[in-house]
């Protein structure tokens, strides 16, 4: 899944490790203009950050709530 960090996402401003993202969900990668971010624990989520991330279909509804998206 690719999400965009908007200004009503709950990870906005967040520390990876205080995102409190369920053990199923995992980060791969954060595109954040021309750069590839393999993120580690202190990354801190900025607007307009695209997270490319694996997550299980049943934990979908949580994803779309974090990132306030919709399904795809």
């Amino acid at each position: 899944i690719e999400a965009d960090i908007i200004e009503t996402s709950e990870l906005i401003n967040k520390q990876l490790k205080d995102s409190n993202l369920p053990d199923e969900i995992r980060i791969g990668a954060i595109l954040r203009d021309e750069s590839v971010i393999i993120p580690s624990s202190s990354y801190i989520f900025q607007k307009d950050d695209t997270v490319v991330l694996l997550a299980k279909r049943n934990q979908l509804p949580i994803v779309e709530n974090m990132f306030r998206i919709s399904s795809v």
